[in-house]
């Protein structure tokens, strides 16, 4: 299967761009959609959940990379589901197939969060990877953190745990192993 390409911003309203990807009746997205700077869709997506997706979305992503947010792009609307709210329905272009996404971005299958390294750099890499969501390595949260800790950082701190992302950096507290 060829892995659909980004292609270049075409100026224009938002309907206008999108209508030669939609089905003859306009209520559906007949191929996938990617373009810089536009919210993407896959093949089977519904218009309504694309518009709606489109409003909802304004301020929360840039295609300033100094930003800290993904740019437009980098939202992908799935296939229509009827029992699906549209933010339920929402993927990104580096999520694989088996994992609900349309797999657009192939390096998206091999993320995963070092812990050796700053966060402005797996934040790089998750963009980089197309922002995946979920992979055989684990589920990501926004920015490419694992999923698993940031529900921990949900948690009080009397009730919580070991932080997930102490996981592989070795034992001991503080600079020599004891308490700061």
């Amino acid at each position: 299967m060829e892995s659909t390409k980004l292609i270049p911003n075409v100026e224009g309203r938002s309907g206008d761009v999108i209508k030669p990807y939609l089905d003859a009746e306009g209520r559906f997205f007949a191929e996938d959609f990617w373009m810089v700077d536009r919210l993407a869709a896959m093949k089977g997506a519904s218009v309504a959940d694309y518009n709606q997706m489109q409003f909802m979305l304004i301020g929360f992503s840039s295609s300033d990379p100094e930003s800290g947010r993904k740019p437009l792009h980098f939202f992908v609307v799935g296939p229509d589901d009827p029992d699906k709210l549209p933010n339920e329905v929402m993927t990104s272009p580096g999520t694989p197939v088996e994992f609900g996404g349309p797999g657009w971005e192939p390096r998206g299958e091999r993320y995963y969060y070092d812990v050796h390294s700053p966060q402005r750099v797996n934040f790089q890499s998750w963009l980089l990877a197309g922002a995946p969501k979920e992979n055989a390595l684990g589920e990501w949260a926004t920015g490419g953190l694992p999923q698993a800790y940031v529900e921990w950082t949900w948690l009080h701190p009397s009730v919580r745990g070991p932080s997930p992302l102490d996981v592989g950096k070795g034992g001991g507290r503080g600079r020599r192993g004891g308490r700061w």
